[in-house]
């Protein structure tokens, strides 16, 4: 576009040499947008950019690491860094665009999200996997009790604005989006996901959804002042066994704590002041798999091989998008390209509790899935963006357009507005079971009696006799 009112959110980082650095060398704070972004007319920064010949850059989330971008390349919503000495912020004017403006002192740059990335499991404490569903599967239905969306044999009125009816007096909305809350996270069952947890030992023998968050110091040399820092910093942490590691062409070694919540800017600080220290940072849980994407792989599988559906087709959907990872699409992520956003074809089975989840990979195909007959193709599957396709249903009412992946009696045809709204359901009632979890167990509280009603020692869990 070309209106000059539109902005983009700047953010001053700083960093050795003309680049950002990569990999474990990107050990600087997140990016804020509400508290330190910065939102300026991308036409003024274009405009300053040229002017000044300064660089900036844009976080690639696949290849992981910052990418100088193109003044003329720079449009509105792109979150963009600028080095400190680029200058053009005053603390009390804010946005200048002059050069000789800059801030005395900003955090050393760091990551961007990746699809790797699974942040939101880092919660600061211990969960079984089936407490977490649990308690989102509560949460939803209490959201869907406030907003009305009910069951009965009259059509709650959300239904009756999208033309649907109560089949045996249960709302399809309802359905939707507590099943798919009930769901969501059933990808975390895969056996690639669990075994990237840096530590199991707050419920050990267990599929967990939760995990604390892990700092990593890594130190050349004798390594006992460091831990005295940190044991200073957070004297409740849970030492995690250390590991090798490489700092530059020295040999180092690799202290690790799982904390209840994320050292400050000034606390890393204190860490790297310390003789030996190479680098302090927060480190990034990656299992390498979108686990909501294997959610929706093993409930579309149990939706399509089920006679009496379990769940309308939505919630598939639904939970396939709580993370806004992936939504219209299904694709590989990977060199092999044998994947679905990082979740192998092997093994193709989930087990939670005492039931298995076979995956569906074929839905995940861009386009339909079937066989030629003679002159005749029969459709075996819709595929992904059929299924999508029907949800949103056709651009203008006066077009006809079906892939027959959603029957029509389910929900169907909501348009990208409604759609967009049932998905918000879903991630608050995600976020409000991990905020207030019905059972966890915190690293601080690893050798004292627990939260609801849990009694953590030396890392086995046993119920608090009332």
């Amino acid at each position: 576009g070309t209106d000059p009112d539109l902005d983009v959110t700047v953010f001053w980082r700083d960093w050795s040499g003309d680049s950002p650095p990569h990999g474990d060398d990107l050990d600087g704070p997140p990016l804020d947008p509400a508290l330190e972004g910065c939102p300026v007319s991308f036409v003024r920064v274009q405009e300053m950019l040229k002017t000044n010949n300064a660089k900036a850059w844009l976080w690639d989330d696949e290849a992981e690491c910052w990418e100088r971008v193109n003044p003329q390349d720079i449009r509105p919503g792109m979150l963009v860094v600028l080095k400190r000495e680029v200058g053009g912020y005053d603390e009390t004017l804010g946005w200048t665009g002059d050069k000789s403006d800059k801030l005395d002192e900003v955090p050393r740059v760091g990551r961007g999200t990746t699809l790797r990335d699974d942040a939101r499991s880092e919660a600061g404490y211990w969960s079984k996997l089936e407490d977490h569903l649990r308690d989102a599967h509560w949460e939803a239905e209490k959201l869907c009790d406030s907003l009305g969306f009910t069951d009965g044999a009259e059509p709650c009125a959300h239904c009756k604005q999208l033309d649907l009816t109560h089949r045996q007096e249960r709302c399809p909305l309802r359905a939707s989006v507590v099943n798919s809350a009930a769901l969501h996270d059933l990808g975390k069952a895969h056996p690639q996901w669990q075994a990237a947890l840096p530590d199991r030992s707050g419920i050990p023998d267990a599929l967990l959804a939760k995990s604390p968050r892990v700092v990593a110091v890594d130190v050349t040399g004798d390594a006992s002042a460091v831990r005295a820092a940190f044991a200073k910093l957070r004297p409740l942490a849970r030492p995690l066994p250390d590991e090798a590691c490489r700092c530059g062409r020295e040999e180092g070694i690799r202290l690790r704590w799982a904390i209840d919540d994320r050292l400050t800017e000034a606390e890393l600080k204190t860490l790297r002041a310390v003789s030996g220290v190479r680098r302090a940072r927060h480190l990034p849980f990656w299992p390498g798999l979108r686990h909501e994407v294997a959610s929706a792989l093993a409930m579309w599988r149990k939706y399509h091989e089920s006679e009496t559906k379990p769940y309308p087709a939505l919630a598939v959907y639904l939970a396939a998008a709580h993370h806004g990872k992936a939504r219209t699409v299904m694709r590989s992520t990977t060199p092999n390209g044998d994947d679905v956003f990082g979740v192998p074809s092997v093994p193709g089975v989930l087990t939670l509790g005492n039931e298995e989840w076979p995956l569906d990979f074929s839905i995940a195909k861009d386009g339909a899935e079937g066989r030629w007959e003679g002159d005749e193709f029969v459709m075996i599957g819709p595929g992904w963006t059929g299924l999508v396709a029907d949800l949103l249903g056709p651009w203008r009412p006066e077009e006809k357009s079906e892939s027959g992946a959603v029957p029509e009696d389910e929900p169907r045809h909501l348009g990208p507005f409604a759609l967009a709204y049932l998905e918000a359901l879903v991630r608050i009632a995600d976020w409000r079971a991990s905020e207030r979890p019905s059972v966890s167990v915190k690293p601080s509280r690893m050798n004292r009696r627990g939260e609801s009603g849990i009694e953590v020692s030396h890392g086995v869990m046993t119920e608090v006799p009332s």
